[in-house]
């Protein structure tokens, strides 16, 4: 586990980056161009996923790191299944789908590790949580 908690340093928030990334090259492209609201969608999913796993790393308290990143994973559940659905509206091919499939499910597993990391941690004698922030 990495000690250092800015967000753009770890693994998770990379994966999503890139995830992030991908998901708005794809929806720019022809075949999602008469699925707006597909589009948006997964848009918004894939942006979710990011902004709260950076959220979840520089929040103060364990309780609130935990928050964000269940929300973070939740928004990588709601993208894999939208991933799904453009899968079957024919916008992605089985190719883009299984390595988008591929980005959510490595960027969940991280976010799980993390969060068990959280649920572990030993307060310290002062009952003060571990401060996330560098």
């Amino acid at each position: 586990m990495s000690t250092d908690r800015r967000f753009e340093v770890q693994e998770a928030w990379q994966v999503a980056r890139a995830l992030t990334r991908s998901v708005y090259e794809l929806t720019t492209s022809a075949s999602f161009t008469a699925k707006g609201k597909m589009k948006r969608q997964m848009q918004r999913a894939s942006t979710a996923l990011l902004t709260n796993i950076a959220e979840g790393f520089q929040s103060r308290s364990t309780t609130s790191s935990r928050q964000f990143l269940g929300r973070a994973e939740s928004a990588a559940g709601e993208l894999r299944e939208q991933l799904f659905a453009a899968l079957d509206g024919e916008c992605l091919t089985e190719g883009e789908f299984q390595g988008l499939q591929e980005q959510c499910a490595k960027c969940r597993v991280q976010i799980s590790e993390y969060v068990e990391y959280l649920k572990n941690y030993s307060r310290p004698a002062s009952g003060i949580a571990p401060s996330l922030r560098p």
